[in-house]
């Protein structure tokens, strides 16, 4: 299955007007999709297995997708919020209240309903399909912790 991630965790198929949407907004070509594998393709938890050995850092969106957060969690999910609001990286950004300055990445992921993921654990409030992503990372080895899955 091109594109698949694993059976259980929900990808983006190649066919679809999405997954091309998001290869030109993480400026991916023809070209770059066939250089090696890494952080500036679309999550695949098989690839990602044989290329990274303990190393995970992913955004989980709304959907359940999992996604690389590149080149960080926090620009990751400042473009993530922007694209769905449309405006700019720099004006999304500007919507967050001073007193969340301090916890500004649980702003992004409150405002955005992303959950931020590392080897070691993750971070938010997940909804069902994104607990069921995490449970898929975890039982495939990419999530040490499984907190309250």
């Amino acid at each position: 299955m091109t594109g698949a991630a694993c059976a259980k965790t929900p990808t983006l198929d190649p066919e679809t007007a999405e997954y091309w949407r998001l290869m030109d907004a993480m400026g991916l070509d023809e070209a770059s999709r066939r250089e090696e594998y890494g952080l500036r393709f679309l999550f695949d938890a098989d690839r990602h297995r044989e290329k990274f050995t303990d190393y995970c850092e992913l955004v989980i969106d709304s959907g359940g997708v999992a996604h690389y957060a590149a080149p960080g969690h926090q620009p990751f999910i400042e473009s993530y919020g922007a694209r769905r609001a449309g405006t700019s990286p720099s004006e999304f950004s500007q919507r967050c209240p001073r007193n969340m300055m301090l916890d500004y990445l649980g702003w992004l992921m409150q405002e955005t309903g992303c959950v931020c993921c590392w080897t070691k654990g993750w971070s938010g409030e997940p909804n069902a399909r994104q607990k069921a992503t995490l449970l898929d990372l975890f039982e495939r080895g990419l999530v040490a912790n499984r907190k309250i899955l």
